[in-house]
């Protein structure tokens, strides 16, 4: 059987991607290990719908920009040897590693030496979301270091995936070769959405069906994803306090974690609106599915930025 190693600064199986990816590998017969961090109360090593998830001792604290230097570093260097030696064991034939950081490509360096294959899955820029984040300019020496950064990681890599043309414009413009790069989109894991969303029969709900799924008088509202600035989850809280001073009968349902969560919840207060909204923190994608059935209307409130 074909084995498949895959690196990613997250936790598994919660992070989407990762878990979409390497549960469409296992489906062609393919053995997938995932070297990922250990989240509370998650064990050093499972298997879970055929992937086998290898956690190290690191937990993402979300902080200011040394923090998050320290955090990639210390993961790169533990999953270099992790790798090592997992590959000695089991001779990958390939490497699947997700950004960010960009340098976590790094980690395979062994498997590389031998003849394995590397993927570099850039789910972000790096240095267009560090931009946003600490509202940093082009030139800032973190940035130009990130786009250095950015560039020998993909020179590294045996092939690059990215989930937008978006991305991918912008990556080529950076000196990456067109035809290293692929998109593969954040499309939904059918397996997990695909009924969910349809009726009885497979034809999808009709707009009069969504339209009363909600609790009777009240229009349900929802955001799942990242809770960060950049998401413009403020502006969302802003027109909520807007409907509300009108008399307007709403609740917005909001799943998710991040490092804006504390600054997001002070301004429910301070609007007010302890009554509209609900945070249910992070929870997994199947009950994000059946969640998504009992709602009135899903919310993407991006701000406009660098990153956007």
């Amino acid at each position: 059987m074909a084995k498949l190693a895959a690196v990613v600064f997250s936790y598994c199986p919660a992070d989407p991607r990762v878990r979409r990816e390497s549960e469409a590998l296992v489906e062609q017969g393919i053995d997938v290990d995932v070297i990922c961090l250990k989240g509370p109360g998650q064990s050093w090593s499972e298997r879970v719908r055929g992937v086998r998830y290898i956690r190290l001792p690191i937990s993402r604290r979300r902080g200011g920009k040394l923090r998050y230097v320290w955090e990639y570093f210390a993961f790169t260097i533990m999953s270099l040897f992790v790798l090592a030696g997992l590959h000695l064991r089991n001779w990958y034939r390939a490497v699947h590693v997700h950004n960010m950081p960009d340098v976590l490509v790094f980690s395979a360096l062994v498997p590389r030496l031998t003849g394995a294959k590397v993927i570099l899955d850039l789910h972000d820029p790096m240095p267009e979301v560090f931009m946003t984040k600490y509202d940093l300019d082009a030139e800032h020496m973190l940035i130009r270091l990130l786009r250095f950064f950015e560039r020998i990681s993909i020179a590294f890599s045996s092939v690059v995936l990215t989930p937008n043309i978006g991305f991918r414009d912008l990556f080529v413009s950076r000196g990456c070769p067109e035809d290293k790069i692929h998109v593969i989109m954040n499309t939904p894991q059918e397996s997990i959405f695909g009924a969910s969303q349809t009726a009885p029969g497979g034809a999808l709900r009709r707009a009069d069906d969504v339209a009363t799924a909600g609790r009777p008088g009240t229009f349900t509202i929802m955001f799942h994803g990242t809770i960060v600035e950049r998401h413009g989850l403020s502006t969302a809280l802003e027109a909520l306090a807007q409907l509300k001073g009108k008399g307007a009968d709403i609740r917005f349902d909001v799943y998710g974690d991040g490092d804006y969560v504390e600054q997001f919840l002070d301004q429910v207060g301070k609007l007010g609106l302890e009554d509209v909204v609900s945070y249910h923190g992070f929870v997994s994608l199947e009950t994000i599915a059946e969640k998504i059935e009992t709602v009135d209307l899903g919310l993407i409130p991006n701000m406009r930025s660098t990153f956007t």
